[in-house]
Order: structure tokens, then sequence, then C-alpha cells
């Protein structure tokens, strides 16, 4: 029987937009950790918050921060041989970036050519927690950044622009639930595509599963083998592309592993 994987977005997906709390999945959770399922976050958070919740998860598995921007694998997680880019602490971490101080580069010849927006390096974590309902540690580490920028664009019209101007410096815009974020050529999916390749070297045939919310989420969804959205806070789905989780955010989450795992183990 393949072994199942299962790759997720945090906020809005794992965790309840408004609380940032993982409760409402918590039945979930307990079998994944019982059952000894791989579970790996996918966020635009950063290293530092990611570590949170993974704190608070007890989880020990790889994760990919700032949108798939790079992969931070505990050191002796896979026992195969596999190439990476450097150590960072107890991580192995794969790289799949541009520096932050080249996107806050961009950002400046945005202004230039009259994209109107608010980065997040300009403001105070004060009014990050004003924008997002960020829990005040994670506004200051979200300041943090390695490989990644959110922005409000001020003016909506302008999102045409700013991808076109974006794509021109071979980087990307992902849109998340309250924000958009500069990245490099890269992405949750290609991330989580390298994961798949490892997991399948440890454990021969596996069964990957993600989930997500929002547009970043959407080639991650495409990459694994079964990809279900969530409902938003609003009870509306972003997309129809994908296979549809009955319930908003975490409660969505909880109800479709469930199932996984029901299917897979029946009573």
């Amino acid at each position: 029987m393949p072994q199942t994987v299962i790759f997720t977005d945090l906020d809005g997906t794992l965790l309840d937009r408004r609380t940032y709390s993982f409760a409402k999945a918590r039945k979930a959770l307990n079998e994944i950790r019982k059952m000894k399922i791989p579970l790996v976050l996918c966020s635009s958070k950063t290293k530092a918050e990611i570590e949170i919740y993974r704190g608070k998860l007890h989880n020990k598995d790889p994760f990919v921060p700032e949108d798939g921007s790079a992969i931070y694998i505990p050191e002796k997680y896979f026992s195969l041989k596999f190439p990476y880019d450097r150590k960072e602490g107890r991580y192995k971490v794969i790289e799949l970036w541009v520096p932050v101080h080249y996107i806050l580069h961009f950002n400046r010849f945005l202004k230039l050519k009259g994209i109107d927006f608010i980065g997040f390096n300009d403001v105070t974590p004060e009014y990050i927690r004003t924008v997002t309902n960020l829990p005040k540690k994670e506004a200051v580490l979200t300041k943090k950044r390695s490989y990644s920028e959110p922005l409000i664009l001020l003016d909506k019209k302008q999102e045409k622009s700013l991808r076109k101007i974006a794509a021109q410096h071979n980087l990307n815009v992902l849109k998340t639930g309250r924000y958009f974020v500069i990245v490099g050529n890269t992405s949750k999916g290609k991330a989580a595509g390298k994961l798949i390749s490892l997991f399948r070297k440890k454990y021969g045939k596996i069964r990957s599963i993600a989930f997500g919310n929002s547009e970043n989420d959407f080639e991650m969804l495409r990459t694994a083998d079964e990809g279900f959205i969530v409902r938003k806070h609003d009870g509306k789905f972003e997309s129809s592309s994908f296979r549809k989780a009955d319930g908003i955010g975490p409660e969505g989450f909880n109800v479709e592993v469930n199932k996984i795992i029901e299917r897979k183990h029946p009573q």
C-alpha cells in the first residue's frame, strides 16, 4: 500500500484565518501523528514563523517557507543521499530562491514604474498586525525574510502590470488570501515536487495529498496526486479546478483527511 504524504498550506487552510488556530483540525492531526503520516507545512510564512507551529504540532517533517523559496529538511530525516545547498542548524536546506535584497531592490523599481503598494519591509510589526491579525510575535517574525516580500497592492487595477513587470525580471507574483508575495521563479508546487521525489526514494510508492485555499497554493494542488481546496472564510472556493473540501479552512482539512484515513484503514 502506498505511503500517504500530506502537504498543507497554513493560513486559511490548516489554521483558522481569524484566530490562527488549528483546533478544528485536531482529530485529523492526531490521526496523522498516530499513523506516522508525513505532514509537510508549505506557507508564505517565514522559517521562524513555521517553527512556532511545528512546535505546537510536534511536527518533525520537512517544511517549505516563503512560498516555495526553500525546503528545510531535518538533518537525519532521509537516510539516502540527496543534493542540498547548505546546512542551517539542524537542517539541510534546498534553495529555490533569489535573495530578499534583490526583491527589495526590484520593489524600488516598481515604485518608479508607478505601482502603488505597501511592502512589509517598509512598515512596522504593529501595522502588519492591523492588516493580518497575526499574533504579536509572528508579526515581528514575518518581517525577517530571506527570499520574499509580501506587499499590499493599493490599486487593484495594477495587478496585471505588477505581474508583467515581475515576469520580465524572472520573478513570480503569488496571491495569498490577504496580499501578494514577490518571490523568485519558484512556487510551493516546485518545492512539493522535489520533496515528492525524495519521499518516493524513501518509501517506494507514495500517495501525495495537498490542501490549500488560495491562488499561491494552486501549483502545489496540481503537483500532488490529490489536491483539495478548502472553503475560504466567506464559505466560497477560490477555484473550481480542484477537489472541494467540505468545510472552511481547518474544518475542511479535518473532514477530508479523516475520509482519506478511513478509506485506507476502514474500521
